[in-house]
């Protein structure tokens, strides 16, 4: 009785228990309801507790959500209102499934605990229920909302593509937009099944193990358990039927179907579908998913009547089933397709290359050149402009010069630079613009956040001129007014750019650095934009939470006139804006004709589920579409932002314009033509749309389908071993209207071998993108890079004078560039002596070497190497013998590979082709075995003339 009073609370009610008599059995359950009271009053204040603190930090999230989005401008707030509401609608969906599917599972896991407690004679305790279910839900959603938003997104404000796919006919909305979505809730409702499926096992075992101290499984009902599973099995077994249903016969159109040999022997895969994949296949697919969904149910009523043996029966159904369809489909393919595979997969090929060129935007405009060879005084005289701006430099070397000579003044970094064309004393030039950013990174707190706050203008750099001594020209005054400078700037302050990452602060107590005078006095700035945020207590308190900054609450320097400027980093400032498309990493900044500098962001939609387009790379993910539809252009002084719509054809980006109503700009608002003006073809694109045009230049599906006319982009080096892909380049070139313009250019060779075949341009036309193809005729014999290096090593007289710029103490640099001009080319060879370990380490350019058909020049620059191209210093060089013979020798043996393999297969439309094919190699040989001959002859005649 001791021990009783020691474990009972002293109450009035248990004073009078103590004069009753109580069995144990009693008592314990007493004492358990005295316990689940005490308990429950300190849930009761941990819930409490716990409410407060959520509700502390969401109104600290949420405020601190708002204000970011007010920084970003008033017009955004609507956009993020709606946004708001769009996020909290999925959290709050997700939150109910996932809350009141765990307080289910959890009563009836109670409902077969109450069995057990009561065969075991036992009390049963209050267990944990809806906290459990609360915090599984929080978090549950909370990672739903994230994956999903952006997918429920696009189908809220779903535009169709208006095309439909070759095998089930449906919209390319389905695959792009729509299925994504569906298979993550497929996904999503399974994952959700199996977590209460585990967490019931889990929540029983720790219950019966602390409460009961080990249960025999005998004391569970068999028969109320199945009864648990039974649902939640078979709903399981209907979803992946469904997944399975919409990935493995929903991907037919997007698998690898078809592989083509290339020249060396390595093999490219087609993306689409062939003939035996949309017939055998897709039905055998859909089977399959009607299969497993019959397997899970007939395993379910095996184990529930005891039949283990028949269970893993069930479980080899769905790898048989995969194993005979496989055996089918090679069986149907020797009975359907046999010999036959051009005829039965052709219409599949060629569906193969329209979807990859509507997926990548391939509007190309082809033409033909008539090779001229080496370029004339007639053709120099009429392409001043384009040979007055042949980029001498490039993006490294201006940055590293620019870095060096603004060494010594102030917190100053460069971290980007881009060629664009301005008008210089009203002629279209070529210049280099590099934006003049604040660095703060070895700066103090105080500097860089009230004081060293802003960059400062621009360095434009001549891309096609020199100084006197071969430096890089600048023709940009620094600092100051810049109102009359070669580039007119009226508001020449950089808030807002790629190295502002961290808040400031203006118009506060200390004074806003602007920059140093000529005479070495520091020129101060007070703020005059109105952007920012100008905050009472509360919400800079809110803020000082939300940027992990608390002096930006408390500090002395900060008074009732002062703002706030967040979101200052340029990308991160569009992603808060529109997450769901992909940024280019390397934006530019442009200045419009009222002397205002603005950075122009190119944003990308992308997908892999185009049906039946080719795949390639974009960003380590493996993308099949992808459209630069989005205009970003801010504002480097106040950060003013605004997106446009480039491609309004993009059903990705129309989808989030109905989503976000506000966000873009109207449509019948255009970007400015004193900003579009400047615009260059982004390069991240073009690059993606060279490695298509590797393989989809000629479109028709024989040739496809037989890989005989696969290119590559050219390739630069001393020797093929050696050498590296080119990388895409901007120079001056004429547009598809004749006018000259800053042009995106790469060349292409045929795979494995050195000679230019064609070259393709990329421009921007008022406004729109323009794609050009200029192929040479297949007997042109122009010059690739490796081979003209090859030649210039050969010249003595060339060779020794780049060679004796390369002393003791200097490093040497030197890039080939390809300038198209009319129906030639000019190869431009700049070639820059750098300084090492002395106090100037600015390039230098000492020698041009030029060279066009079968002549070279050199030059101290580009008007005398070019001189002495046209006179008669040129040095002529062998263009005749770049064909090797044995490389001929070898197209012969396999075109007449490709006869036999047509004729065997009794393929005759094939054989017509192979037949051309191989006339064509036989000729080539003939050709080059002849050429070879003279050449002999020459040099044999030429030695005995020495003699």
């Amino acid at each position: 009785m001791e021990e009783r009073e020691n474990t009972i609370p002293n109450t009035q009610e248990e004073n009078n228990l103590r004069n009753q008599e109580i069995s144990k059995e009693d008592m314990a359950t007493y004492e358990a309801a005295i316990k689940y009271k005490k308990g429950k009053k300190a849930r009761k204040k941990l819930v409490l507790f716990l409410v407060l603190i959520a509700a502390i930090v969401g109104l600290i999230l949420i405020r601190g959500s708002y204000l970011t989005a007010k920084d970003l401008g008033e017009k955004y707030l609507q956009v993020y209102n709606r946004k708001t509401l769009i996020t909290s609608g999925i959290f709050f969906v997700n939150f109910f499934l996932i809350y009141f599917t765990f307080i289910r599972t959890n009563k009836l896991i109670k409902g077969i605990l109450a069995n057990i407690y009561k065969k075991e004679e036992k009390v049963m305790p209050r267990f944990a229920n809806k906290s459990i279910a609360f915090i599984i839900a929080l978090i549950g959603s909370a990672v739903v909302t994230l994956l999903s938003k952006n997918m429920i997104t696009q189908i809220i404000g779903l535009a169709w593509f208006g095309q439909t796919d070759p095998v089930y006919h449906l919209d390319i909305s389905w695959f792009v937009i729509i299925k994504p979505l569906v298979t993550f809730i497929l996904t999503y409702l399974s994952v959700l099944i199996i977590a209460t499926l585990v967490y019931g096992a889990i929540y029983s075992i720790i219950v019966v193990n602390t409460d009961l101290n080990g249960i025999s499984r005998n004391s569970f009902d068999k028969d109320e358990v199945l009864k648990i599973l039974k649902f939640r099995i078979r709903l399981l077994a209907i979803i992946l039927g469904l997944i399975l249903l919409v990935t493995m016969a929903g991907n037919i159109g997007n698998e690898k179907f078809f592989n083509i040999e290339k020249s060396d022997g390595t093999i490219y895969s087609l993306n689409g579908a062939g003939y035996m994949d949309a017939t055998v296949k897709k039905i055998g697919y859909i089977i399959f998913a009607l299969v497993a969904t019959f397997s899970v149910f007939r395993i379910y009523s095996s184990i529930k009547e005891g039949s283990v043996r028949r269970a893993i029966g069930y479980i080899l159904v769905v790898p048989v089933y995969l194993i005979v369809l496989a055996g089918l489909m090679v069986l149907l393919t020797a009975i359907l397709v046999g010999n036959n595979s051009l005829e039965k997969n052709e219409w599949y090929i060629s569906k193969n290359i329209e979807q990859t060129n509507s997926s990548y935007n391939m509007k190309l405009i082809n033409s033909e050149l008539n090779y001229s060879g080496t370029i004339t005084e007639k053709e120099v005289a009429a392409n001043k402009d384009i040979l007055n701006n042949i980029d001498l430099v490039n993006d490294d070397l201006v940055l590293k010069t620019v870095k060096y000579s603004q060494t010594a003044k102030g917190y100053y970094t460069f971290r980007k630079t881009q060629i664009e064309m301005y008008n210089v004393n009203n002629v279209a030039t070529l210049l280099y613009v590099t934006p003049r950013e604040i660095s703060t990174a070895n700066a103090t707190y105080s500097n860089k956040t009230y004081q060293y706050t802003h960059g400062y203008g621009i360095m434009a750099t001549m891309a096609g001129q020199t100084d006197e001594d071969g430096y890089l020209k600048t023709v940009q005054k620094e600092f100051g007014d810049l109102s009359k400078s070669t580039i007119p700037i009226t508001e020449p302050r950089i808030y807002y750019g790629l190295e502002t990452n961290s808040a400031v602060v203006l118009n506060s107590t200390k004074q806003e650095a602007d920059y140093v005078d000529e005479n070495g006095n520091s020129v101060n700035y007070t703020y005059t934009g109105k952007s920012g945020l100008s905050l009472n207590i509360f919400d800079r308190l809110i803020l000082a939470i939300n940027q992990g900054d608390m002096k930006l609450a408390f500090s002395g320097s900060i008074t009732k006139s002062s703002r706030y400027l967040i979101n200052r980093n340029i990308i991160n400032r569009a992603k808060t804006m529109l997450p769901g498309i992909i940024y280019d990493e390397n934006p530019y900044m442009v200045i419009d004709n009222q002397g205002k500098q603005y950075w122009v962001l190119d944003g990308y939609t992308t997908s892999n589920s185009y049906p039946f387009a080719q795949k390639t790379n974009f960003n380590n993910t493996e993308i099949n579409y992808i459209r630069n539809s989005v205009k970003v252009i801010i504002n480097a002084f106040d950060g003013t932002t605004k997106f446009y719509i480039t491609d309004r054809t993009d059903p990705i980006i129309m989808s989030y314009n109905n989503a976000y109503p506000g966000l873009f700009e109207d449509k019948d608002t255009q970007i400015p033509s004193d900003i579009s003006s400047h615009f260059v073809y982004p390069k991240k694109l073009f690059n993606i749309q060279t490695k298509i045009m590797e393989i989809y230049h000629n479109t028709t599906a024989g040739v496809l389908f037989r890989g005989n006319d696969v290119w590559n982009v050219v390739r630069r080096g001393e020797s093929f071993k050696n050498s590296t892909e080119m990388d895409s380049y901007y120079t001056m070139v004429k547009d598809t209207h004749g006018n000259n313009n800053i042009g995106l250019v790469m060349p292409f060779t045929v795979y494995g071998k050195q000679n230019i075949i064609a070259y393709m341009v990329g421009t921007i036309e008022n406004g729109e993108m323009k794609l050009q193809l200029k192929k040479f005729q297949e007997d042109s014999n122009v010059l690739g890079p490796i081979s003209l290096e090859t030649q210039i090593n050969q010249d003595e007289t060339i060779s020794q004078e780049i060679a004796s710029l390369n002393v003791s103490g200097t490093k040497i640099s030197s890039d080939i560039i390809i300038v198209p001009v009319e129906n030639t080319i000019l190869y431009v060879k700049p070639i820059y002596q750098q300084l090492i370990n002395e106090t100037s380490q600015k390039p230098q350019l000492k020698r041009v070497v030029v060279a066009s058909g079968n002549k070279v020049g050199i030059g101290e620059n580009i008007n005398s190497a070019i001189k002495n191209l046209l006179s008669k210093k040129a040095v002529d060089i062998n263009v005749s013998n770049t064909e090797n013979l044995q490389d001929n020798i070898n197209e012969v043996i396999k075109a007449l590979k490709k006869v036999k393999e047509s004729t065997k297969n009794n393929d005759w439309k094939l054989y017509g082709e192979d037949m051309d094919k191989l006339t064509k190699a036989i000729d080539q040989l003939e050709t080059t075995s002849k050429k070879q001959k003279e050449n002999k002859v020459s040099e044999e005649k030429a030695v005995s003339t020495t003699k």
